[in-house]
């Protein structure tokens, strides 16, 4: 005997259940992954002065994405979450350092402890050239202030001529100079 399908209804599909949304990413997130950005950015700096250019560059490259790795970890994982935090702490000595350190460099090249070629793209020029940039600055100056105490001694002059032809003038001069006679 055929079997009629018709009368009975289909099963119903089951439907998968809805996933979880993720939670929303820690406000700490973004402050961890600068805090390992900052590191690779000092990582950097020491590379480019011992002449590494090739590893600053890979980590300029790599270091974004490890430093948001190391932040989506310490997402769940509170040892992690602990060493970037304390790292955290670290990046106000790391900003200074990182603009206390050129000038460090700068002066150190100034006197001949460092040459200035490996440092070049740490900020750090050749002495002469900022000696160069000094005088000619200094220079300025002083042409500046001839320039101006000209234009003040000609309008001086300018005053004085046309005091001199003020009738008032001269006698308020006449009057306020006392000769005295011996």
């Amino acid at each position: 005997m055929p079997v009629d399908f018709t009368a009975t209804s289909a099963p119903k599909p089951k439907t998968a259940p809805k996933p979880k949304a993720a939670p929303p990413p820690s406000p700490d997130l973004a402050r961890r992954a600068a805090a390992v950005g900052n590191l690779f950015e000092f990582a950097q700096m020491g590379s480019v002065f011992k002449g590494w250019y090739a590893d600053a560059a890979a980590y300029a490259l790599h270091g974004p994405a490890v430093g948001n790795g190391a932040a989506q970890l310490a997402e769940t994982n509170t040892w992690v979450a602990k060493g970037l935090d304390m790292l955290d702490l670290l990046g106000p000595a790391f900003g200074l350092a990182e603009v206390f350190l050129p000038l460090g460099l700068q002066l150190a090249v100034n006197h001949g402890r460092l040459p200035a070629e490996p440092l070049l793209k740490l900020g750090v020029v050749p002495p002469e050239m900022l000696e160069a940039q000094a005088k000619a600055n200094i220079a300025e100056q002083q042409i500046e202030a001839i320039k101006v105490q000209r234009a003040a001694e000609a309008k001086l002059a300018a005053l004085k001529a046309e005091a001199e032809s003020m009738p008032e003038f001269q006698e308020a001069l006449m009057n306020s100079v006392k000769v005295v006679r011996a």
